[in-house]
């Protein structure tokens, strides 16, 4: 959260008068957005860093509670289920949609379903997403 409250911060940052304000990153003569996108960068790493090191100096040395350790087992999980579905299901315009990787995803979850390795639900994947874009 830190770090996204950040980068929220520091996005507006652009010279006065440079034509590309609300687009801190896009390159323009003049405006330095090289050393922008370098800032923002470092004070990213920064932040993530103290984030990082939070967690440790927090507990302290103590042990945590197993329900504890439980939910932070299951947060890659989710957090990944969660990347696979809004990659999956957005369009180049930030909407939802479905289209060709919708069914290759499909496609990978029924080869797992089934008990076919993971190379295979892959190119499951692969082939029925590919299919899907050279027909329609």
């Amino acid at each position: 959260m830190l770090a996204a409250a950040v980068a929220l911060l520091l996005l507006p940052v652009a010279p006065p008068g440079c034509r590309f304000s609300r687009r801190p990153l896009s390159r323009c003569s003049g405006c330095g957005s090289d050393e922008h996108a370098w800032t923002i960068l470092v004070v990213l790493a920064l932040a993530t860093f103290a984030i990082k090191a939070s967690g440790p100096l927090a507990v302290g040395g103590s042990e945590l509670p197993d329900r504890a350790l439980a939910v932070i087992g299951l947060l890659a999980p989710s957090l990944l289920a969660a990347l696979v579905v809004v990659e999956t299901f957005r369009t180049a315009h930030a909407e939802l949609g479905v289209d060709a990787r919708a069914a290759g995803v499909a496609a990978a979850g029924a080869a797992a379903l089934v008990g076919r390795s993971p190379v295979v639900a892959i190119v499951a994947a692969a082939a029925i997403a590919a299919g899907l874009r050279a027909v329609v």
